[in-house]
């Protein structure tokens, strides 16, 4: 019994050791990151402002359908769907204008140091 014991006490005290000895020569090896290019953070940001882009326009075009849909829905007398279509709507145009927020943002950040374009700010 108390040979188990020692042997316990022993393999536990190793396992330790050999864990804090692989934590601190992980620690030692670590560098600091490099930092980033203005070419990297410009690409970076031009890959950003695509992606704003590319979702401004899927809004765009998902307000389009939504408006028609609205249209045919108080042609038809439909009032009920007419709420429901008016409140999508509301959140549409206001995601459409977070999204012109942070592109005007990306923009004026990029400024002077990358070539990225005016948003479109046209209301929807």
């Amino acid at each position: 019994m108390n040979l188990k014991k020692i042997l316990a006490g022993a393999a536990l005290a190793g396992s330790l050791a050999v864990g804090t000895a692989g934590i601190a020569s992980a620690e030692a090896t670590s560098s600091a990151p490099a930092k980033p290019t203005q070419e990297q953070l410009c690409q970076r940001a031009q890959t950003v402002w695509q992606r704003l882009k590319t979702l401004d326009e899927r809004a765009r075009s998902h307000n389009q359908k939504l408006v028609a849909a609205r249209d045919k829905a108080a042609a038809g007398g439909n009032t009920e769907l007419v709420a429901k279509i008016d409140a999508r709507l509301t959140r549409v145009r206001d995601l459409h204008e977070r999204i012109v927020v942070r592109m005007k943002e990306l923009h004026d950040k990029g400024q002077g140091s990358c070539e990225i374009a005016e948003p479109d700010t046209s209301a929807l």
